[in-house]
């Protein structure tokens, strides 16, 4: 029970300091975002989680989860199948097998039209800036390597598409990225940067840009080699560690892919050419159907409402609770030289009432 109270005191902690970290706090809310908090990739601790935790609740927990038939073991090493086999008999083969508990769960939904979400963080000088949603990308895809050239030309890598635009022209941050991630079970894109309060919306303009670009101009032929390459040499570097290798086995395993993924991994590589990319983009790049969530100073909340398709901007706390905001729009037709007169003429009206 002591290292329970420790463990719960540390996770208290650790969960005030969020409150601190627009970075933290944009990627919790996110999670919500795209995929409810009735679905496990949504699920964000609070402080009555913490407080729920006991003893019992993590020995039930392990007695469950914590069993064989759902478990991997990679060796990579100097030692042979043989000898692992030995080795492995002899310190788990009393591990006894169970039933697991499966849940099932709905697939989260495609995002309809443009959604700006908002979470206030007070003195913020800089917004964080994510663009995000849900998509059907597993690992091992068909079409994987396509997506990985494109996902890195837009925003996967230092001379993408974002980080040239926000950072090299613009000079509206330190770093801009964008990624489609595969996953077992549900994908997700996300790009975003930290900017200043000023340019939150001009970024976000050109973030979007940077989105429908890449899904209706041509790749260049450099741009697509440059990253070929890159991508080609990073592989070639990364098996020199053998927790690559012990990751690669895994997955081939975790995720049933080919025997041969990872050999014919450069090969299929070098065949991605620019008609993929466009292909791979339009599939997932989806400037039009999009989550736009800003953490930052609520003075720049009004400037956002020009990007969400029904414009109403949707305020949420840093639990992921929405909350009630009223969202007035702007009359129609009015002017900047409307709201002077008004401003003028009730100050006057004003000043002859005390007279």
């Amino acid at each position: 029970k002591e290292e329970i109270e420790k463990k719960k005191k540390r996770l208290r902690s650790s969960l005030k300091s969020i409150k601190t970290n627009p970075d933290a706090i944009s990627s919790r809310i996110g999670k919500v975002l795209k995929y409810g908090k009735e679905h496990p990739y949504g699920e964000i601790q609070t402080i009555e989680d913490i407080d729920n935790l006991n003893s019992e609740s993590c020995k039930e927990y392990y007695n469950c989860y914590f069993i064989p038939n759902i478990s991997y073991m990679v060796i990579v090493g100097d030692i042979n199948v043989n000898e692992a086999k030995i080795l492995v008999k002899k310190y788990f083969s009393t591990w006894e097998a169970r039933d697991i508990k499966k849940g099932t769960y709905e697939k989260p939904e495609k995002i309809n039209g443009v959604r700006v979400t908002f979470v206030e963080k007070p003195g913020a000088v800089q917004s964080v800036i994510s663009v995000i949603y849900p998509i059907k990308y597993k690992v091992g895809a068909d079409n994987a390597h396509n997506v990985q050239v494109m996902s890195s030309i837009f925003g996967g890598a230092f001379s993408s598409y974002l980080n040239a635009n926000l950072r090299e022209d613009k000079a509206y941050t330190y770093g801009a990225r964008g990624y489609v991630s595969p996953d077992k079970w549900v994908g997700s894109f996300r790009a975003g940067a930290s900017v200043r309060n000023e340019v939150t919306d001009s970024s976000i303009t050109e973030i979007l840009y940077e989105m429908k670009r890449i899904r209706n101009e041509e790749v260049s032929k450099e741009d697509l080699n440059r990253i070929k390459n890159n991508l080609m040499g990073n592989f070639a570097l990364s098996l020199e560690d053998p927790k690559t290798i012990a990751r690669f086995a895994l997955n081939i395993e975790r995720f049933n892919l080919p025997k041969d993924y990872y050999q014919t991994y450069l090969s299929k590589l070098q065949e991605v050419d620019v008609s993929n990319v466009e292909e791979a983009a339009n599939e997932f790049i989806h400037p039009d159907n999009c989550i736009i969530l800003v953490v930052g100073n609520k003075d720049i909340a009004k400037t956002l409402r020009k990007f969400d398709s029904d414009g109403i901007i949707e305020y949420y706390d840093i639990d992921g609770n929405l909350q009630e905001r009223e969202e007035i729009p702007l009359p129609e037709g009015l002017t900047a030289q409307d709201v002077i007169n008004d401003y003028l003429m009730a100050i006057t009206n004003k000043s002859s009432m005390d007279d």
